[in-house]
């Protein structure tokens, strides 16, 4: 009865299959993905059967014309692959074309340089794919489409088809970005693609993840629309130039543009995948970032988008404990954010020293301090009344952004880490008590009536949601219950291992 049922699902499954064995509805690539999970590997041949003979391939407005038939085929993100059988496989041109700087392609491309956009930092033409091209087996082509006069509003601003920005996006250059990747042999069946970073071209598979990270929890009270992440992490996130720099390498219709907006979309979407609303296609789209996102740390100074928790959660749903241990074993050449932002008072570097604070901390009794930027940037060691001493705009600037931007985006991850059990992965044990210690400013105080004595006007500090959004806050308490034993006050710099509730963190 069970070979009955499995050949009349197979059969029904064949006609939704173009006859070249191609996918060609989503209820078709949901069953797909389904039946990699639930069927024996030999019978999944249908669901991702190569293709043959067509002479060009189309992803998200971009096209690649071939000078002769090619077989191809799509990972589970959805990105194509084509297959080399062994003279390389040529590609005569792509649209829309390159021409004087703009919608360049790149292959294997490295930290550093970008030939996709002159008026990106770090443009170098000489590493911009020449047409036609001739690649090989284990080579990824990355094309860019980058903005026109007519992606701009009056303000030479850009705006977004799937996320709000309500003042469009200045900082950026691309609208979009897709990868093509040049195989030696047909991919094994449910397949990520390789990262497209470098020539190490590793391989992974829906069959390496450990479902015990999926669907942990169950969902709170609010839920944000799952859709909207889906498609937020549907196409490849570039972010291979150093520092802030990168900010205007971020394709617009691919990833969200600044800092604060990627790491409040990753906090969103490491803590959905935890809930029992998570979807398969997020889990695949999440781990595809975070493969990119590992390969592109480790192979240079990158992004300072970079949220450790990324490559922590890919790597243990992957089961690549290299990959969850980048951070804390020192593979990433990335200075990742939460280590750059949280650290304790043994570790500051600021040569400007308090006359009123002498608690080895932060000037309102916390263990675990915030800053902007190293060196007499750093304030949170010095009372407010000292603040004029801090450069770079003054105390009073660090504080702004520590309330208005540079605090919030981390709590999600922080948040999710804490539920699955991944402190022993940081390098430190920082952000996790800064987040003890936000949670006790909301409900306490933070200092705000202090700070207001030296400066009037300060409109900072306020929240409407105690970690920055009506989500995380239904988490948090869903999982933990109320707010309460908030202190960081006794907490120790170390790791906090094996505690599964709040109450066990304070005692």
């Amino acid at each position: 009865m069970k070979i009955i049922n499995t050949l009349s699902a197979l059969l029904i499954l064949l006609l939704s299959l173009h006859a070249s064995g191609e996918c060609l509805s989503e209820e078709c690539d949901r069953d797909c993905q389904e039946r990699l999970l639930a069927l024996d590997e030999g019978m999944l041949d249908f669901c991702e059967a190569p293709s043959f003979g067509t002479y060009s391939l189309e992803k998200n407005g971009i096209t690649w014309y071939f000078d002769q038939p090619v077989t191809y085929g799509k990972y589970v993100n959805g990105d194509f692959w084509v297959l080399d059988k062994g003279t390389g496989v040529t590609i005569k041109k792509v649209t829309p074309i390159p021409n004087d700087g703009v919608n360049g392609s790149m292959v294997n491309p490295t930290v550093g340089a970008q030939a996709y956009d002159a008026d990106i930092y770090a443009y170098k033409s000489n590493l911009a794919v020449k047409f036609p091209v001739l690649l090989n087996g284990g080579d990824s082509l990355v094309s860019t489409i980058s903005k026109t006069e007519n992606d701009l509003n009056q303000y030479d601003r850009v705006f977004p088809s799937w996320y709000r920005s309500t003042k469009g996006l200045g900082h950026a250059e691309l609208m979009g970005a897709s990868v093509l990747t040049v195989v030696s042999q047909v991919p094994k069946i449910g397949s990520f693609r390789p990262p497209y970073i470098g020539n190490n071209k590793v391989s992974y598979n829906v069959s390496d993840i450990d479902k015990t990270y999926y669907k942990k929890i169950k969902s709170p009270s609010y839920m944000p629309n799952v859709s909207y992440y889906e498609r937020g992490l549907e196409r490849p996130w570039l972010m291979h130039l150093p520092g802030w720099t990168a900010r205007k390498m971020h394709p617009v219709e691919n990833m969200p543009n600044y800092h604060r907006e990627v790491g409040n979309f990753l906090s969103d979407a490491s803590l959905i995948l935890l809930t029992d609303k998570a979807t398969e296609k997020l889990l695949y789209r999440y781990i595809q970032t975070g493969i990119d996102h590992y390969y592109t740390i480790i192979n240079g100074s990158a992004d300072s988008a970079t949220f450790e928790f990324q490559s922590i959660f890919t790597g243990l749903l992957l089961k690549d404990d290299d990959m969850a241990s980048v951070w804390k074993d020192g593979q990433s050449k990335t200075l990742g954010r939460a280590a750059d932002k949280f650290y304790f008072y043994s570790n500051r570097t600021s040569s400007i020293s308090s006359n009123l604070n002498k608690n080895n901390g932060s000037w309102n009794g916390y263990k675990v301090l915030f800053r902007k930027k190293h060196g007499t940037t750093e304030h949170d060691h010095l009372h407010p009344s000292e603040w004029k001493q801090v450069t770079n705009g003054g105390g009073i600037k660090q504080e702004t952004y520590r309330l208005c931007c540079d605090s919030k985006p981390h709590f999600g991850m922080a948040l999710a880490s804490r539920i699955i059990g991944a402190e022993k992965y940081w390098p430190s044990n920082a952000l996790d008590l800064y987040l003890d210690r936000w949670i006790d400013e909301s409900l306490n105080g933070s200092g705000l009536e202090t700070i207001r004595l030296y400066y009037p006007t300060f409109k900072y500090g306020t929240r409407k949601y105690v970690l920055g959004s009506k989500f995380l806050d239904s988490v948090y308490k869903s999982y933990y219950g109320d707010w309460n034993n908030a202190s960081t006050s006794t907490q120790d710099e170390s790791y906090i291992q094996n505690s599964d509730t709040l109450n066990l963190r304070r005692q």
